[in-house]
């Protein structure tokens, strides 16, 4: 084959380099974020399946040079490849870093053949840094979060996972009661096929967060669903190409059963009465939660993303303002997490999100407590934590 060739290929395979970075406090979205701008690199190279891409994982908590010499280095077989990197920050050393690198590698001449570099930050860039990343071509990957609109659709859609067909009118309340909170409505759709296991397709597999078969890594194809997922028969519902049987839709007469609003505090009272230190307080909200129709692995969901927060904060040494700064909060809920960090400290901040952990595994069988005892167990150790 002639150099010629050999450079268009290349070129259509997207030899230049690409660097594509997801930022932010949420574990789950940015991984998920990594996963779509894998996904579409593989497409882009014309590889029919991920597992087909040599993916090699770095963490970068010291030093991002091993990572980029290894993005720097050709496969053995010239194949594409993607280098993920984790890492807690990005700082504008860190950016020059990576500007330089992508220079020195686009000006040499010596391409590694087609090569993304994957960037997982834990916190949020600032706005100086972001701005000279982007001023060296480096595309930012945003959390994958239905608005308003979609979010019906995506609730629909979503359903499929669990074997499950919704009404319109029974997505939208559903989407309206849990909220664009991917975890809580996954919870919520869990708990809708508890309820009525006659109405899953027998196709559904017992867990939606069944492993990718390719990777292991849990299957959240469903959650990119919003325009294009496999959907059920609209005849129906999900249909059972083994069997033959087709489950009956759920309507809103039955979401409304279950998620019926009722009157109970808004989120911040629980977090704000566990923060203070307020057992009886936080008791008393939870019940209204879960009286509510909240499921208390939504509960969980909720506690868990305020208490990594103020671990975060508690563990960032030099960086608080920074990271205090881009947190997506009111100033007041700012100021208050920001005064119980301190308070807590780096061991205790951590405590706060072990219990967490903990209760996640009590609440998938392993203590045999009923959910409802597992949650108020751990608002009441969260309460004394946070003392």
């Amino acid at each position: 084959m002639s150099g010629e060739s050999d450079e268009r290929i290349q070129v259509e395979r997207g030899d230049d380099l690409q660097v594509v970075i997801a930022e932010g406090d949420d574990e789950g979205e940015r991984a998920r974020a990594i996963e779509r701008a894998i996904e579409g690199f593989a497409a882009a190279c014309g590889l029919d399946q991920v597992s087909s891409l040599l993916v090699e994982r770095f963490d970068a908590s010291e030093s991002f040079e091993p990572a980029l010499l290894a993005a720097s280095t050709p496969s053995l077989t010239g194949e594409p490849k993607a280098i993920v990197v984790e890492c807690r920050s990005i700082s504008e050393a860190r950016a020059e870093e990576i500007c330089g690198w992508l220079a020195k590698a686009r000006s040499s001449g010596h391409h590694p053949g087609a090569v993304l570099v994957a960037i997982s930050s834990e916190r949020k860039l600032t706005a100086g840094v972001r701005k000279k990343l982007e001023g060296c071509n480096v595309r930012f990957e945003a959390p994958e979060r239905p608005s308003h609109q979609e979010l019906p659709a995506f609730v629909a859609a979503l359903a499929g996972d669990f074997g499950l067909e919704l009404t319109p009118e029974a997505a939208a309340f559903l989407g309206a009661a849990v909220g664009a909170d991917v975890h809580a409505i996954r919870s919520a759709l869990a708990q809708l096929a508890d309820a009525y296991p006659l109405k899953v397709s027998e196709r559904a597999v017992a867990g939606a967060e069944r492993p990718d078969e390719r990777s292991g890594r849990p299957d959240t194809r469903g959650e990119r669903a919003v325009a294009g997922a496999e959907r059920p028969d609209n005849r129906g519902g999900p249909s059972d190409k083994r069997s033959g049987r087709t489950a009956p839709r759920i309507g809103i007469g039955e979401v409304q059963a279950i998620f019926e609003p009722a009157r109970h505090d808004p989120p911040w009272v629980l977090m704000s009465a566990i923060e203070r230190g307020d057992a009886a307080d936080a008791i008393s909200s939870l019940e209204g939660f879960l009286d509510g129709g909240y499921h208390p692995l939504q509960v969980l969901a909720m506690l868990y993303t305020s208490c990594r927060r103020i671990a975060y904060l508690a563990s960032a040494e030099g960086a608080h303002k920074e990271i205090l700064a881009s947190l997506n909060l009111a100033p007041g809920a700012k100021a208050r997490i920001s005064k119980l960090a301190r308070r807590l400290g780096p061991a205790r901040a951590r405590l706060l999100v072990q219990r967490i952990a903990d209760a996640d595994l009590d609440l998938k069988g392993r203590s045999g407590l009923d959910s409802r005892a597992v949650i108020e167990k751990l608002v009441i150790g969260l309460c004394e934590i946070c003392r």
